[in-house]
């Protein structure tokens, strides 16, 4: 395990200072690798039960004019947590050049204010990202518990900084200020090696009213249990994948819900099948 992460380590450190490809923004090409690479998204925000259904979302509306680069849930026994975050370039700088003066720059204040703005809108009304993960939420209605959001801001690097304190206390004040977790991409790689938290999850796109698995990396799928059809899309390789590792995805197909160990129906239909009598 820590070969596989010194070799993301290297890769993403390299891709950190490189051009990216013609007609490509480089935010994008940082947000592909994350996604294909789930276990470096941070999750220095979690709550002790860790990650809904083990999934991130890519590019999740919050609502009909703001959109989150990425974005997860996680809850605790009395509390849901809606974590939003905003990748910036890290080629973006978080200080002006002014030597003699601590002034954050016109990139790293644009940033702030985009989720400012994101904070201002759920303040508002929450009504349509609450809508949107609504199939998400069927346990947090059922048993009434609060919702709260997080923000995370991702940009730039941190030798802008790293030996300076009061750019440090700056940038600490910001984050007390805005209530805004505010990471470098040398944050994350710290955090990444570091932090026991790290595993693969699934990253699930929303689109037209339903969701589909844009990659499907989580060690067991445990959303089955809840979530039906209607709510999530298989892909047929996906699909045929998941049938190979006994997940009885016909019967979810019929909107019975697979609440056996996220696989099966019944204690019965486990035990056939591990008995060779059910296929």
């Amino acid at each position: 395990m820590e070969a596989i992460k010194d070799q993301q380590i290297n890769y993403f450190t390299k891709l950190l200072v490189s051009e990216p490809p013609k007609n490509r923004q480089k935010e994008q090409i940082i947000q592909d690798y994350l996604e294909s690479h789930s276990d470096m998204i941070p999750l220095n925000m979690i709550l002790n039960h860790n990650v809904l259904y083990d999934f991130i979302f890519s590019k999740l509306p919050i609502n009909s004019s703001c959109i989150s680069d990425l974005c997860y849930i996680t809850k605790s026994s009395v509390e849901y947590r809606i974590v939003l975050i905003e990748l910036e370039s890290p080629d973006k700088k978080i200080f002006t050049n002014n030597l003699s003066k601590m002034i954050f720059s016109s990139e790293f204040n644009a940033a702030l204010q985009q989720i400012r703005d994101w904070k201002i809108s759920l303040e508002n009304d929450k009504s349509e990202i609450l809508r949107i993960l609504s199939p998400m939420l069927r346990m947090q209605r059922e048993y009434n518990d609060p919702i709260s959001f997080a923000y995370q801001l991702i940009i730039g690097r941190s030798f802008e900084y790293s030996n300076n304190e009061k750019k440090k206390k700056n940038i600490l004040k910001i984050k007390e200020e805005t209530d805004i977790d505010i990471m470098t991409y040398d944050s994350l790689i710290n955090w990444y090696k570091n932090d026991y938290k790290n595993w693969y999850k699934n990253i699930i796109k929303y689109e037209k009213g339903r969701y589909s698995i844009k990659i499907m990396d989580a060690m067991q799928q445990v959303f089955f249990a809840n979530l039906t059809p209607a709510d999530i899309s298989l892909t047929k390789k996906q699909r045929e994948l998941l049938i190979l590792e006994n997940y009885q995805i016909k019967d979810w197909e019929n909107n019975i819900p697979l609440v056996v160990n996220c696989k099966y129906t019944s204690p019965e239909q486990l035990y056939k099948l591990e008995n060779g009598h059910c296929t």
